[in-house]
């Protein structure tokens, strides 16, 4: 069986998009672990540096209790 150079092309745009989806739900999984490291290493401060920088126990906690996918 033979293939056109159409039938080709259509394949590589598949592929193509097939590729775009991977590298876009890598980018969307890299995103949300960066999410939660950082309100875990936010929750890991002490009191003190949390006044330095203008944020309460209180607004830590709700950023920390907000599920990984949610900016």
């Amino acid at each position: 069986m033979t293939t056109t150079s159409g039938e080709r092309l259509q394949g590589s745009a598949v592929s193509e998009t097939a590729g775009s989806m991977i590298i876009g739900a890598i980018e969307t999984l890299l995103s949300w672990r960066a999410l939660k490291r950082g309100r875990r290493d936010l929750a890991a401060l002490d009191d003190r540096i949390l006044r330095d920088i203008g944020l309460t126990r209180a607004d830590v906690e709700y950023e920390y209790s907000k599920p990984f996918w949610r900016s």
